[in-house]
């Protein structure tokens, strides 16, 4: 009883929500036009925290219910042509065990708050996938004296720069060149066990052959020796 009465003491009022929905709706049309002159990380953070403090005061969905919903999940959300709405379905939530999907039916222009924040962060992921320079010099590094060249380590030392994790995660293209390489090397591996193979083939030839050889030379000895008279 102690704990439902400290809870009930700090409720929100129904005029406070409506409140806050007003302000909310005030305060992204402001954002969405700032944003479309000059975008702001900040700002991009301030309406997804908007969007979602308007959705939370209408739905009661806890933060989890926010912050697991996926840009796939809004993108495919069920409309509805004939009153212009959309079904948003979020798969992860705390309680999706017992409850199922956690569901929110949008408004034409709550749906396009989310569009928004999504179209924003694609172009803000498109707009920074410009030539990193330290990323290039360590490719142009690794090109030119190789990849366990001493020359390469030293430029890395000097970049202050882990050769060893950027091999493992940096994911770049081989070009022709460096194709062909590969290529002779393959090569060079099936050439080597082949050749190596005969050399083995041809090593136990002679040793049986200069086995059988002795030994038909020391027949042929012994025969004279028992031919000739004493």
């Amino acid at each position: 009883m102690h704990v439902r009465e400290k809870k009930e003491a700090t409720l929100h009022s129904m005029e406070e929500l409506c409140e806050c929905r007003r302000l909310v709706l005030l305060a992204i049309s402001k954002l969405l036009s700032k944003l479309e002159v000059q975008h702001c990380n900040m700002d991009q953070w301030k309406l997804f925290g908007y969007v979602t403090g308007f959705l939370a005061s209408l739905y009661g969905h806890r933060l989890g219910v926010f912050l697991n919903m996926t840009d796939g999940q809004v993108t495919k959300a069920v409309h509805c042509p004939e009153k212009g709405d959309y079904l948003l379905k979020v798969e992860e939530h705390k309680t999706n065990q017992s409850f199922g999907l956690a569901k929110m039916l949008l408004s034409s222009q709550e749906y396009g708050w989310l569009l928004s924040s999504i179209q924003m962060k694609n172009r803000l992921t498109a707009g920074s996938a410009k030539p990193n320079l330290r990323t290039a010099m360590a490719t142009f590094a690794r090109d030119r004296h190789g990849e366990d060249s001493e020359e390469r380590h030293s430029m890395a030392r000097f970049m202050c720069h882990d050769t060893a994790t950027s091999d493992k995660y940096y994911a770049m293209d081989l070009t022709i060149k460096q194709a062909r390489k590969g290529r002779l090397l393959f090569e060079q591996a099936q050439e080597t066990s082949s050749t190596r193979t005969l050399h083995q083939c041809d090593a136990v030839d002679r040793e049986d052959g200069g086995k059988k050889k002795k030994k038909k030379k020391n027949n042929t000895k012994k025969d004279e020796e028992e031919s000739t008279p004493p």
